[in-house]
């Protein structure tokens, strides 16, 4: 029943006509002003009040984006509940309420955060338990809670660092970035406690919140900068990291594992990719218990991360103007800045592909830098297109390093990337001098993997990403390489390999298995503010978990699955043999070395 109707329900039986042409609430009962406002997505938001015999008293739904409505509401004294729904199970995207009394004092006001129902409990002159943490001093302390639910948690240790920012009462912004203070707690023992000093980093930061649809999360993640106390970079060494200045506070919320970025890009690493370099821990702003975080490296050019020649705007000529560019083709909120509109569709032939600088900015290149990089992206996209593009001098190898492209292909399939290929796709060119062709990476942005996301078939175990109902939008590169037969088969061979050691069932396992011990003990405290288990975060494909176990056994289930399906479809041959010439029992066909070298027989 919408609240219009229960309005006049509850008015009819109490008001007489005249108090009813006045709009007055009846003797014995309370006015209110009730106030929602709506911001994105206002059709999903709804709302309810019940008593304390769950009686449902109002109600609305139907609300259109970015509007205000006001409703009287009349109450007797006692309990009640101020019920928040989200019929998607995303929160309410920004959107807010308020009741408060006819003299404009606020008797509660809040949002729904996120996920699919919410609830406040509030009084009408009358005392009304609110169950939950009443300690202060606890990492889930309720602030809305007054009578103690037996649920504290507090923070004695951790066998993972602290990360203790300080913003001297500023809010962190999406842009710009202000300055805080940071320090870490990272002790050789493994136990770190609050009380312990700042031994990793204690100093000055710039700090902003990062990310595009995770912005809508209540969990931030940030983007910093280590700085010294005049503004300038401060390369430092952050938890055994090599030192840098770029750093990103990455928060998994909807991933409920916490840890699909930090596998995949340890994935990225056993195979001699460069990924960013990661970090578990937990975190605290301006005193405040954030839960596990994961610190790790930006996507930049630097001896430790991505190893290519430092582009200068006088290097406008010759092999200097050749290298290094990094580029993307993501969404256009990250950072970067500027681009061009490739001369070839994407790959569902809506719109042309958009190319991105990343690093240096394009801001930061030269009139000859732009016209460089673009032309000689436009001429591998030629040769790729072209009638000749599987010939080794003239076609698309001659551009690109096409092992880059496979691994990226593989670890795309292997998670079931629903971004991947048309989001958050790095790749380089380094000088000339230096091999200089388009090699693909680093790899990034992995939380809606392994099952985890529930549209464009991310919960499937069978299936390619690549030709998934979000293909559309992928570069066309992807699939016109697996029109090359070698490139098929080298593929096919990579994959057997990598199925043989570095991504097998038990070592793939193995690191599942060393993560969640190493989040074991934090991973409760995480949980106790972000009270998502069995709750659906967009986009979950499982909400059924009860424990973090449960959300890990689900993501190593799916991935068992995945794997023996990609093992039984993955086309292409891949002749199995001796592939060491110095050997007797050398194979001249073989493209996957089975371990079977014979060199006693040269005796």
């Amino acid at each position: 029943m919408c609240v219009a109707a229960l309005l006049a329900l509850f008015l009819s039986n109490f008001l007489s006509a005249a108090q009813q042409a006045q709009g007055l609430c009846p003797d014995g009962t309370t006015t209110f002003s009730l106030t929602v406002y709506t911001s994105a997505w206002g059709g999903e938001v709804s709302w309810y009040i019940t008593d304390e015999e769950n009686e449902e008293l109002y109600e609305d739904d139907g609300y259109t984006d970015n509007s205000v409505y006001t409703y009287e509401i009349c109450l007797e004294d006692g309990c009640f509940v101020f019920h928040m729904h989200d019929s998607y199970g995303d929160g309410w995207n920004g959107g807010s309420f308020i009741l408060s009394t006819e003299f404009g004092e606020t008797v509660i006001s809040g949002a729904l955060e996120n996920g699919t129902d919410g609830e406040l409990v509030f009084g009408v002159n009358a005392w009304c338990p609110v169950y939950g943490c009443i300690d202060v001093n606890s990492i889930n302390f309720d602030p809305q809670a007054n009578t103690d639910d037996g649920s504290c948690i507090p923070f004695v240790s951790s066998n993972l660092p602290i990360v203790l920012i300080e913003t001297n009462g500023q809010y962190i912004p999406d842009n710009p970035r202000i300055i805080a203070h940071m320090g870490i707690i990272h002790n050789s023992s493994g136990v770190n406690t609050l009380s312990d000093s700042l031994n990793n980093y204690d100093g000055q930061i710039s700090i902003e919140i990062r990310g595009s649809s995770s912005q809508g999360f209540p969990k931030k993640s940030f983007a910093l900068e280590t700085q010294n106390e005049d503004g300038s970079n401060n390369n430092v060494s952050l938890i055994d990291m090599p030192a840098e200045n770029d750093w990103i506070l990455h928060a998994p919320y909807s991933d409920k594992s916490l840890m699909r970025n930090a596998l995949t890009f340890e994935l990225g690493r056993q195979i001699g990719r460069y990924t960013p370099r990661t970090k578990f821990c937990e975190v605290f702003i301006n005193g405040e218990y954030k839960g596990i975080y994961l610190l790790m490296e930006s996507i930049k050019r630097d001896a430790n991360r991505i190893d290519i020649a430092n582009l200068l705007p006088e290097d406008s000529d010759g092999d200097e103007l050749t290298g290094g560019y990094i580029l993307k083709v993501d969404k256009f909120t990250g950072s970067g800045g500027g681009g061009w509109d490739s001369d070839y569709m994407t790959e569902g032939q809506s719109n042309n592909l958009y190319i991105q600088y990343h690093r240096p900015k394009g801001s930061e290149l030269v009139d000859e830098q732009k016209q460089y990089i673009q032309n000689y992206v436009d001429e591998f996209e030629d040769a790729l297109a072209g009638p000749n593009f599987a010939d080794t001098a003239i076609g698309y190898a001659k551009y690109c390093d096409p092992l880059s492209f496979i691994d990226l292909s593989l670890i795309n399939e292997l998670s079931r990337n629903i971004d991947g290929y048309r989001l958050s796709t790095y790749f380089y060119k380094d000088k000339d001098s230096n091999g200089g062709k388009l090699t693909m990476g680093a790899w990034w942005d992995y939380n809606l993997t392994y099952g985890n996301a529930d549209y464009c078939e991310g919960g499937d175990i069978d299936g390619w990403e690549v030709q998934s109902g979000c293909g559309n939008d992928n570069p066309f590169w992807f699939e016109r390489l697996k029109d090359d037969e070698v490139y098929e088969n080298q593929m096919k061979c990579r994959w057997t390999k990598l199925r043989q050691n570095e991504w097998s069932d038990s070592s793939i396992t193995y690191l599942v298995d060393s993560m969640t011990n190493l989040l074991a003990e934090a991973q409760v405290r995480n949980f106790a503010i972000w009270d998502i288990l069995g709750t659906y975060v967009w986009p979950n494909v499982y909400v059924s978990s009860e424990t973090h176990q449960d959300e890990v056994d689900y993501m190593l289930n799916w991935l068992d699955g995945r794997l023996g399906w990609i093992d039984s479809n993955l086309p292409g041959i891949c002749p199995e043999g001796c592939m060491d010439v110095n050997a007797c029992n050398f194979s001249p066909s073989a493209m996957c070395d089975d371990g079977s070298c014979d060199y006693l027989g040269m005796l």
